[in-house]
């Protein structure tokens, strides 16, 4: 049964892509975050000015 053990090891593999995936959109999301704090940030002390 060769043929469901490697479909296995490309279920395997696409999992553990998926995850990679949505680590990296979670990261992505909260370094956005953080640039539209800082822009907000810069944008509220040019206004004091």
């Amino acid at each position: 049964m060769a043929g469901s053990s490697s479909l296995e090891a490309v279920r395997r593999k696409i999992r553990s892509l998926q995850e990679q995936a949505d680590a990296a959109e979670e990261r992505a999301g909260s370094l956005q975050r953080e640039l539209d704090q800082e822009r907000k940030l810069r944008e509220t002390r040019h206004e004091s000015h």
